[in-house]
């Protein structure tokens, strides 16, 4: 497992790492590089749970060095499972921006539509939850198949995936950075 005190080191390299992909993802996408842009996307999204995931030890990790050492019991090989499975990693992921747009429009829809832009609707997350994994693969390759011939991931028909997975990625940014600066950290 990661030694405690590297426990920080990663969170900060996770969340930069998360920003750097989603700005490449979006820089994919206005060169038309759908597929590609929708995988780096996905990718990203994995990599902001791997940040969440790190974060849950290091606090694991403080209530152990505070005397609480049954609070970390039990709570490591969850975490390297999490940290190693995409399915656990994107499905935290999404629970997490389903809570956070649920949360933050009940409070003041105005003003964070203005800061953040239109929420993903409650539809466009069941979708994405639903075809993420098996996207992420189809959006890097050329494939062929059966009764459809060639399929270019970076084709039109990929446009307006890629564009609701870039959205929900932009939300993990702008979310995460705005509780970064209310706790000045994390």
């Amino acid at each position: 497992m990661i030694p405690d005190e590297d426990l920080k080191e990663g969170i900060e390299l996770c969340w930069r790492n998360t920003k750097f992909l989603v700005d490449d993802a979006w820089t994919l996408y206005r060169r038309r590089s759908y597929g590609h842009s929708m995988a780096l996307a996905i990718i990203a999204l994995e990599e902001f749970s791997k940040l969440w995931i790190l974060i849950d030890a290091d606090t694991f990790a403080d209530a152990a060095r505070a005397g609480y050492p049954n609070e970390r019991m039990g709570h490591e090989p969850k975490v390297k499972a999490a940290f190693r499975s995409h399915r656990i990693k994107l499905a935290d992921t999404l629970e997490f921006v389903k809570g956070e747009i649920e949360e933050a429009f009940r409070k003041d829809t105005r003003v964070l539509r203005k800061v953040l832009g239109e929420a993903p609707t409650d539809e466009e997350m069941e979708d994405l939850t639903k075809s993420l994994r098996r996207l992420r693969a189809s959006g890097l390759y050329v494939d062929y198949r059966e009764g459809e011939k060639w399929f270019d991931p970076n084709s039109l028909g990929l446009r307006e995936t890629a564009l609701k997975t870039l959205r929900i990625a932009d939300w993990v940014v702008k979310i995460t950075e705005k509780r970064r600066q209310i706790l000045h950290g994390f």
